[in-house]
């Protein structure tokens, strides 16, 4: 599966893709001064209310305008899946 992460100025999109199926798909307030391990929890989070695992993520990419934030999702990312965001 891939998790898909668009984050803009005042709100982060995260969806699930299974092969070109949305298996979910999120809207949260994109919070500039964040840190990794809360990002991490909302991933965490959002993830259980959907009965998804992060250990199913086999790939990530991610868009920011956030310059400040794409260093904290990166981070959240690898620390929740393991694997490394593709940065866009």
């Amino acid at each position: 599966m891939l998790l898909a992460i668009d984050i803009g100025n005042t709100h982060t999109v995260i969806g699930v893709y299974a092969g070109d199926s949305l298996l979910a798909m999120w809207r949260i307030a994109t919070n500039r001064g964040a840190a990794a391990d809360e990002l991490r929890i909302k991933l965490s989070t959002l993830f259980s209310l959907e009965g998804l695992s992060l250990d199913e993520m086999r790939a990530s990419a991610m868009a920011s305008v956030v310059p400040q934030l794409t260093e904290a999702w990166s981070s959240a990312i690898k620390d929740a899946t393991g694997s490394t965001a593709l940065v866009c």
